[in-house]
């Protein structure tokens, strides 16, 4: 059955760019269980280090390279968590929105369509369609889709969209169908 194709108007806006690249950047399911872990280890081994007379008494000279090991994972997931916070609360709003208005291609109206083969673009500069197998990945919030071409580039599709009529809900569905559930 072929469905029919919506073409709406998109222009990129600054929020845009700071949604995309939070989405991009943020931690996915399994690194976040990890990180709690290895808190979680850190903080075990902390109490019982506090608690010098009595851990010091259980503790021989060979472990004191498995605490070491401990203290510095603990250590490099903290320094990791509150650098990722850093970055996402004040780095990441500040280099996209200044990569936004470097970007003259991304400030351009287009047109884009949802169509069974792709997703078509078509702006003053040309035409294109991205074709479903071109696509390795997508990831999604409330806010934007990020369809993957390579690891690191991504096709922005703002959930605003579907207000102007875009099938934002039919792109999720063909994304699942072509390329799995989304990553977390």
């Amino acid at each position: 059955m072929q469905q029919e194709e919506t073409t709406v108007e998109l222009r990129y806006t600054k929020e845009d760019h700071i949604a995309a690249q939070k989405l991009h950047s943020s931690l996915s399911s399994s690194a976040k269980w990890l990180h709690g872990l290895l808190i979680s280890l850190g903080a075990l081994a902390y109490i019982l280090l506090t608690l010098r007379p009595v851990a010091w008494s259980y503790i021989s000279r060979e472990s004191w390279l498995l605490w070491i090991v401990i203290y510095g994972s603990v250590g490099g997931v903290a320094f990791s968590l509150i650098w990722r916070s850093c970055l996402s609360w004040f780095y990441l709003p500040f280099v996209a929105a200044r990569n936004f208005k470097k970007h003259p291609t991304a400030q351009l109206p287009e047109r884009v369509t949802l169509t069974p083969e792709g997703i078509r673009c078509e702006s003053d500069r040309g035409v294109f369609t991205l074709l479903w197998k071109d696509f390795i990945k997508w990831r999604a919030n409330s806010e934007v889709i990020l369809a993957y071409l390579s690891p690191q580039l991504f096709m922005i599709y703002p959930a605003r969209l579907a207000t102007a009529g875009f099938p934002i809900d039919r792109l999720k569905e063909t994304l699942t169908r072509e390329l799995g559930p989304p990553e977390r």
